[in-house]
């Protein structure tokens, strides 16, 4: 029951598994865009007696990594161009964006001048009252955020073409908008519509490498 809307479900057969399918449960909560995942303990297995010597523990950095996945750096210059080249870019920066630095986008939209709209687990990320924050993305409570329609061209942070855009069609967007979509996941990518240039990286990681990018360009 839990599989369908989990990133993963495992049931836990023997005492002794307990420690290394927890470390599985989060290392896939928390790689990539995170989500939920779903445990089953048994009855028999909460209460079963185990030998201490079949327990081994293992440090949280010995079995998962903390490193952010970047994007190579060719792709990197090529999001700063085309930002650089639109006359109405925008970012927004959603639940996917999570293991952004407030400094890195803070500096990447006080460089660039493009305003940046925020929502989900990225609110926060830069405070509303910063004055290129445009607050919500979301269409159906903001009117701010109609005016993501005249952009010629969206860096998308984490975020899904959903409902909240109307799937990245008209009149949310522009049926010609160039997109730019940095997501840790895959599977999220281009979803509803193609979008001008995919990229499947960590967008905490690519935002500290359009920094430097853009500073060159500015």
């Amino acid at each position: 029951m839990a599989r369908p809307v989990t990133k993963g479900a495992w049931l836990i057969p023997a005492p002794h598994r307990i420690p290394d399918m927890f470390a599985t449960a989060f290392r896939t909560a928390l790689e990539g865009r995170r989500g939920p995942v779903h445990l089953t303990i048994p009855v028999d297995v909460q209460e079963g007696a185990v030998a201490e010597s079949r327990i081994e523990f293992h440090r949280p950095d010995e079995q998962r990594s903390s490193a952010l996945r970047p994007t190579d750096p060719a792709t990197a210059s090529a999001i700063v161009d085309m930002l650089h080249d639109a006359e109405r870019p925008m970012i927004v920066a959603s639940n996917g964006a999570q293991s952004i630095s407030p400094d890195d986008l803070t500096r990447l939209v006080e460089v660039t001048g493009i305003p940046v709209f925020t929502e989900e687990a990225a609110r926060g990320i830069i405070p509303d009252d910063h004055q290129i924050c445009f607050g919500f993305a979301d269409l159906r409570v903001s009117e701010v955020a109609t005016h993501l329609g005249d952009a010629d061209t969206i860096l998308m942070l984490g975020k899904k073409l959903d409902s909240t855009i109307n799937f990245g069609q008209p009149p949310a967007l522009n049926k010609d908008v160039r997109i730019i979509q940095v997501e840790s996941y895959a599977v999220l990518i281009g979803l509803s519509r193609g979008v001008a240039l995919p990229v499947n990286a960590d967008p905490g990681a690519v935002v500290r490498q359009l920094v430097p990018e853009a500073e060159k360009r500015h």
